[in-house]
């Protein structure tokens, strides 16, 4: 399996980002499998009714390759009880192919550690890709300044993903 894991200290945005990311490959063709929530409002006509609500679904799409894949999305690792219910998604849904989900940093409980050892993951494992994310600190021009941050961690997220190790 190959991760995307998008990383930080709380309130970074990693939710809003996630959530960006999977509105990006549903517009892409990627198919919602199934969604942990049913009343999520994600992939409703207003996806920022519900911007700050945490996502766990398995999408379905076509990789460069043409091949089919699945991926597994989760947005919420604040708890032990988040990456419980992470976890038992994940070994609910085989076989995922690309796994993608907010991690915190080390310095808050849980922390980046317990969530490798929670998930069975050798944060060794080379195909394990993470994005670190910082927070907007500026007061002047706040909302133009995260406009812009979120456009570039948007991009950077789609370019992770249009190349190795996952290929769409």
């Amino acid at each position: 399996m190959k991760y995307l894991l998008i990383g930080g200290a709380p309130n970074v945005g990693k939710t809003q980002s996630i959530r960006r990311l999977t509105l990006s490959l549903v517009s892409k063709g990627f198919k919602v499998i199934r969604d942990y929530d049913p009343n999520n409002d994600l992939l409703k006509n207003d996806p920022d009714s519900d911007s700050g609500k945490d996502i766990m679904m398995l999408i379905e799409g076509v990789d460069k390759h043409g091949k089919t894949i699945r991926i597994i999305i989760n947005s919420a690792t604040d708890t032990i009880d988040c990456m419980d219910n992470f976890q038992y998604f994940r070994d609910a849904n085989p076989p995922a192919d690309i796994l993608i989900s907010s991690i915190r940093d080390d310095y808050f409980y849980p922390s980046r550690e317990t969530f490798f050892e929670k998930m069975r993951m050798d944060p060794s494992d080379p195909n394990i890709v993470e994005m670190p994310l910082a927070k907007i600190t500026r007061t002047t021009y706040y909302d133009n300044s995260k406009a812009w941050y979120d456009q570039k961690v948007d991009n950077l997220l789609i370019h992770i993903l249009n190349n190795s190790p996952f290929d769409l």
